[in-house]
């Protein structure tokens, strides 16, 4: 049996790559005729590696270097933070459909650093799926008292309200996955 490999290490066909070497693709979605303009992204992203648009959401995918150091991530966090800010005639509270989804495989660590940088600059964050497929989604400042959060928080106590031996069971093995 094979060493077990945690996901933030596995690489393609599950073997371990070194974290210097990865990248993240960062997804972005918002509404293309609302007020939220990716022109003013720092360099820290590098180039877009794929954009669509389908319906009302448009789609860019962005790669962001997986070392890079929390001043960097705060850069691209604060950047998001106020680019979701602005408003126009359409949008006056903003885009609330903005939000920034980071790749599942992410360490425990650095979705929690991750949290607290972006609910720092008062971003709303949620982390999505489980195992291998969790997932953190920052969403932009006009996401906040709409009632799509008012969703994703209702979600958020209907897992924390099931039986506590199962919520300690979950933990349990995800501690031993680590």
């Amino acid at each position: 049996m094979p060493a077990y490999v945690p996901p933030a290490r596995r690489g393609v066909a599950g073997l371990a790559q070194p974290q210097s070497a990865r990248i993240w693709d960062v997804v972005l979605h918002f509404t293309p005729s609302g007020p939220f303009d990716v022109a003013g992204c720092p360099e820290t992203i590098l180039e877009t590696i794929e954009s669509e648009q389908t319906g009302e959401v448009a789609t860019r995918h962005f790669e962001l270097p997986a070392d890079c150091d929390t001043d960097t991530i705060r850069a691209v966090l604060d950047w998001f933070s106020k680019a979701t800010a602005a408003t126009s005639e359409q949008f006056p509270g903003g885009d609330w459909r903005c939000q920034m989804v980071f790749p599942p495989g992410l360490t425990k660590d650095t979705r929690k650093l991750l949290h607290i940088v972006a609910q720092g600059l008062g971003l709303p964050t949620f982390s999505k799926g489980l195992g291998e497929e969790r997932r953190l989604a920052v969403h932009g400042v006009a996401f906040r008292g709409t009632p799509e959060m008012e969703a994703e928080m209702a979600l958020v106590v209907a897992r924390k309200k099931a039986p506590a031996a199962l919520r300690e069971r979950a933990k349990l093995i995800w501690r031993w996955g680590q």
